[in-house]
């Protein structure tokens, strides 16, 4: 064999096994494996519509709910941050300005996690009977995924 023939069955080898590989990929189910909170919109849906076995009406109920919580969090985050800027800015400031503010950022703090707790509420009251313990044990992940664990010691 010479040298161009050889060349030729490597760079045949290095295609099939770049098609293969791309096969490979494709046909296996790639998001299944991920939490919802690192995927789209949709497949998040769905990902919920599946582990819970929501019928249409349970999912247009969930997806009403989720929106509507959205919309409050998103706004109520634009607020905090505001709110945490004009704090941290008020460094020079006299100290009952800063408490005012202070106040102000534990109230809109306050208004999110109620948002939170009213959309899981919703939830609750979507799911059937058998779907509720396997929703609570996925919303304390939820909750528990905010938490950070301690660093171990060497």
């Amino acid at each position: 064999m010479n040298k161009t023939t050889t060349l030729y069955i490597i760079l045949g080898v290095i295609v099939a096994l770049n098609i293969g590989l791309l096969a490979f990929i494709w046909s296996g189910k790639k998001f299944d494996k991920h939490p919802p909170h690192m995927q789209s919109r949709r497949h998040a849906d769905r990902f919920i519509q599946q582990r819970f076995d929501f019928d249409e009406k349970q999912m247009a109920a969930f997806i009403k709910s989720k929106r509507r919580q959205e919309e409050k969090t998103r706004a109520l985050e634009k607020e905090l941050h505001d709110a945490s800027i004009t704090y941290y800015n008020s460094f020079h400031q006299r100290k009952t300005v800063q408490d005012s503010l202070l106040d102000e950022i534990l109230d809109i703090t306050a208004v999110m996690y109620r948002a939170n707790l009213d959309h899981f509420d919703d939830v609750d009251k979507i799911c059937l009977p058998a779907q509720k313990s396997e929703m609570d044990h996925f919303i304390k992940g939820l909750v528990d995924r905010g938490r950070r664990k301690k660093p171990s010691r060497k």
